[in-house]
This record gives C-alpha cells, structure tokens and sequence, in this order.
C-alpha cells in the first residue's frame, strides 16, 4: 500500500523522517528505498576501516611483543582463574561433606579434609603477596 508522509519527528536534536500506512496486512513484505548518498559515506569508511586495521595491527603487535606490563597482566589474568577454579573446588567439596562426618566412612571424610587443605594451600600460595 502506498506510505503517507508524515509530520517529522525530532528526537534527541536529530530529526526524523516519518511514514504511515494503514490496513496493511499480517506478513506483507515492504521494500524502502534511500537516495543514493552512499558516494559520500565511501571516504568515511575506507578512513574508519583503515583506523580500525591499523589499531588491530598495534594491538598484535603489542600482544606480540608482550612485554612485562603484557606478562603481568597474564599471570594475574591466569592467577585470577585459578583462584576462581580453586574456590570453586572447595565449595564443592563443602557442599558434599561439610556438616556430615558422623554419615561418612572414615577414608573418605580424611580423603576429603587432606583435599580441602591441598585446594586451601594452593588458595594460600596465590594470594599472598609476593
């Protein structure tokens, strides 16, 4: 069906062209079509795409090289998963034993104290200062 054109919007100081149409059914297909203005925005995006490469290009390069801001940041990037994996660990084991020595066979409340403490020390090791 044919659009009206409608009063213009303005809204957050940009202004907005606006159509209607009534009685359009459910699952009908509309097609608009822009002027072609897009001659003007090519010198915009080849610059923007050329910014973007060259920043990917330096971010590589810096990953590359590394150096010791990059290394630091990777431990304590690694440091920070293995903390979360550790605490993890513990929980889980908690969630199983904590609370119930009395119902569990001897072997396995030791097996999951000497854990506990190995998951624990490790905590320990990477939280504390070096």
């Amino acid at each position: 069906p044919p659009l009206r054109v409608l009063e213009p919007m303005t809204m957050e100081g940009r202004r907005f062209a606006r159509f209607g149409a009534d009685s359009v059914a459910a699952g009908t297909e509309i097609t608009i079509r822009l002027a072609a203005s897009g001659s003007q925005a090519r010198p915009l995006i080849a610059v923007v795409a050329a910014l973007l490469l060259l920043t990917g290009a330096a971010l590589v390069a810096f990953g590359r090289r590394g150096g010791a801001a990059g290394a630091a940041r990777a431990r304590h990037d690694a440091s920070g998963e293995r903390r979360d994996t550790l605490l993890a660990q513990i929980v889980a084991l908690d969630e199983r034993f904590a609370g119930r020595e009395a119902e569990t066979p001897p072997e396995q409340w030791d097996a999951y104290q000497r854990r506990r403490a190995e998951l624990k020390a490790k905590l320990s090791e990477l939280v504390s200062p070096e």
